[in-house]
């Protein structure tokens, strides 16, 4: 995807009180979790569509990795992998060492430690999304040539500058994960990636 942007991403208000108090609380927390199906319906639309599935052998990095929420779904799914995983949060990070054994967990702040991977990998991530377009960029600075990318991101995200230049495929979803933004996608770069659209579908 080529076409200039310059389109702000603007999040859309909640449709119901109870979807505007669970958006107040986790962005308090800065934790918003990531539902399995959006891991789920990514994976098995590309499959039955297919396309080129996500490199799971090599090393997996979640840039943002939360309460490991992406790690379960991806590993219930393909099956479990080596993972390197960032997390700000302390108590968080404390978590993901007890309940993801074998991972390299990195405590600190991603855009500014990185994830010492670099080169062959997926990075995948359901970002904070003020910060989206600095973590997009700085997870296809160490992916590099080799490296592939998936992140899940409003689907205004698409419309902005983010994507200049970029080769990608994008994979927006219906059915809402969350109730402050109207739709969400996975947008994935790397080796043999770009051109492709694909419309998934809640399960």
């Amino acid at each position: 995807m080529t076409a200039a942007r310059r389109r702000p991403v603007v999040e859309q208000p909640a449709m119901f009180a109870a979807d505007a108090l669970a958006h107040t609380e986790a962005r308090k927390s800065g934790f918003v979790p990531t539902p399995p199906w959006v891991v789920r319906t990514l994976i098995e639309g590309m499959a039955g569509a297919g396309h080129p599935p996500l490199p799971w052998h090599q090393r997996r990095v979640e840039s943002g990795a939360g309460e490991g929420a992406i790690v379960a779904a991806v590993d219930s799914i393909v099956g479990p992998g080596d993972w390197t995983l960032c997390e700000l949060r302390p108590d968080a990070a404390r978590l993901l060492g007890r309940c993801c054994p074998g991972a390299v967990v990195r405590e600190g702040d991603y855009l500014a430690l990185g994830s010492g991977v670099r080169g062959f990998g997926i990075w995948i991530t359901n970002p904070d999304f003020a910060i989206a377009a600095a973590v997009f960029a700085k997870m296809r600075e160490e992916a590099g040539e080799f490296g592939t990318v998936a992140l899940h991101v409003p689907w205004a995200f698409a419309a902005t500058d983010a994507l200049d230049g970029v080769d990608c495929d994008l994979y927006p979803i219906e059915g809402r994960p969350y109730g402050f933004v109207r739709e969400t996608c996975w947008i994935v770069t790397g080796p043999g990636r770009g051109g492709r659209r694909l419309r998934l579908r809640k399960p």
